[in-house]
């Protein structure tokens, strides 16, 4: 749930509520003086942030998982009974690993 609200001597005057989908705004006293559903505009801009926060946990859960292939990985390099074709596959992977966690930070910050 996202809010965002606007404080002025204590008192929160402007409040946008995500999860209700609610802007409500209050005089100096704290008495409600507008109680509205979100515009058109404010819906697709909570829209919009509800689809970042899905890509960011999306792409958080991928960098782990590539993570976890790494380190095995790496205990294939770590091997003594590996072949050289093994280690060398296991180099390329956390390579490849590498660049893509790279790219996935990149697209987050988007």
């Amino acid at each position: 749930m996202i809010i965002q609200k606007h404080e002025r001597n204590g008192i929160v005057r402007k409040l946008w509520d995500d999860a209700t989908r609610q802007y409500t705004e209050r005089d100096e006293d704290g008495v409600i003086t507008i109680t509205r559903p979100y515009s058109p505009e404010e819906n697709a801009e909570t829209d919009a942030e509800v689809a970042r926060s899905t890509d960011r946990t999306t792409i958080r859960a991928i960098v782990a998982e590539i993570k976890l292939e790494q380190n095995r990985a790496q205990t294939v390099i770590d091997s003594d009974t590996a072949s050289k074709e093994d280690k060398d596959n296991a180099r390329a992977i956390k390579k490849m690993g590498a660049a893509v966690i790279s790219l996935a930070k990149f697209v987050k910050d988007q």
